[in-house]
């Protein structure tokens, strides 16, 4: 019994930092009900790069995401 409690412990261990780091970055943000997906994505774009080149690729990764996870 000793011996999985350690096992736990050194497993749980081990994922307290991601959590930490995942912690760490996470923000909350309230929006309204009314708004569009795509200005919800353009929104968050702008909210993680100030540069518009990069804005673009954050809006096309999020949006081919949720294409995949619609043909899921």
């Amino acid at each position: 019994m000793k011996e999985k409690v350690q096992l736990f412990g050194r497993a749980l261990s081990g994922m307290v930092m991601p959590i930490k780091t995942i912690l760490r970055y996470v923000e909350v943000y309230k929006v309204s009900n009314d708004i569009s997906f795509e200005a919800l994505v353009e929104a968050i774009a702008e909210k993680m790069s100030p540069y518009s080149d990069r804005q673009v690729m954050i809006e096309e990764a999020i949006e081919e995401r949720e294409r995949q996870e619609s043909i899921s």
